[in-house]
């Protein structure tokens, strides 16, 4: 990459925007599948027999949700949920371990 810069920077910038959109992808299935991002909070609501019902579908079935029917069901725009750019755009912390590991990687080759 330090032969080519330019390629570099396309590279960098392609990969961030994947990354945005992968989360974006996430909040989306988080919120239309009431799911919490809090681990211990989700572990509580998936207890509470009120808030959840198990569904079983098959091919035959005659209603199925629209993720099971539509292959681009989180990447079409028509469920986007308003989902603030600055919530996409923050490293979690496991992103934050695999860069700092890529960058001592980097550090070491030179």
């Amino acid at each position: 990459m330090t032969t080519f810069p330019v390629a570099h920077s396309i590279f960098t910038d392609r990969a961030t925007k994947r990354r945005v959109e992968f989360r974006r992808i996430k909040k989306v299935y988080e919120k239309f599948s009431d799911v919490n991002p809090e681990p211990l909070i989700d572990a509580k609501n998936i207890q509470d027999k009120n808030r959840f019902i198990i569904k079983n579908y098959s091919d035959r079935s005659l209603e199925q949700p629209p993720f099971l029917v539509e292959p681009d069901f989180y990447f079409n725009k028509a469920y986007h949920f308003n989902i603030p750019d600055e919530v996409l755009e923050n490293v979690s912390d496991s992103e934050q371990i695999i860069l700092q590991s890529a960058e001592e990687a980097k550090a070491k080759m030179q």
